[in-house]
């Protein structure tokens, strides 16, 4: 029978959404990863054979073309979009740290990434940045665009600033706070930036004495 307490069928019903939500997310999410591997194997697939015989640059066109006559209803295998794919692969089909990241991110995020950040280190942080805060396509374009990365870790205009400069710094760039790897580390390093670590509330900071 029925419970018309509406307390409690609330509550069943938020249930039922928030499940609801939780399945649409992880389904998205499955579909992405799919999607990136997919572009990935065509990229090794194109460096793979451009490799081992003596095709030049037109193959990609004509592969194009190809492929949007077979399935015309499938968007992403324009020459511009194959040419990406190889790159992807070019760029992170032997880094076995990074490959399974950027299969946590959009296609999109990626693509941005690949053409305006050229330093492994540099990529490396903001795909890190865009799993771990879910930034969207627009969010990272702008984080890149207004140079977070270099602000955070290779800020050379204050190089006696204080602890508490830094943590400043880092909590008003909302964005940026995460654990940083051994290359963010290394690259930051042999641009002669100080050492940097996270805080308890995971903001970045810079340790000063470990950076001389």
């Amino acid at each position: 029978m029925y419970d018309a307490n509406p307390n409690r069928y609330a509550s069943l019903l938020g249930e039922i959404k928030q499940r609801i939500r939780a399945a649409q997310l992880a389904a998205l999410r499955q579909v992405n990863r799919e999607l990136v591997s997919l572009y990935a194997d065509i990229g090794r697939m194109i460096v793979s054979r451009q490799e081992g015989e003596t095709w030049g640059k037109s193959v990609v066109a004509s592969l194009a073309r190809d492929l949007q006559a077979e399935f015309p209803g499938a968007a992403g295998f324009s020459t511009a979009n194959l040419w990406r794919m190889k790159l992807f692969h070019e760029t992170y089909g032997a880094d076995e740290k990074l490959a399974p990241l950027v299969r946590e991110i959009a296609w999109s995020h990626n693509v941005v990434i690949l053409e305006k950040c050229k330093d492994p280190a540099e990529r490396e942080f903001y795909v890190r940045s865009t799993r771990h805060f879910g930034w969207t396509r627009n969010v990272l374009v702008h984080q890149i665009e207004n140079r977070t990365y270099h602000k955070t870790l290779l800020n050379q205009t204050q190089p006696r600033a204080s602890w508490a400069y830094w943590r400043v710094l880092a909590l008003r760039t909302v964005s940026i706070p995460m654990p940083l790897t051994s290359r963010v580390i290394a690259g930051m390093r042999a641009s002669g930036s100080p050492a940097t670590r996270t805080t308890s509330c995971g903001s970045v900071v810079t340790d000063w004495n470990k950076g001389r």
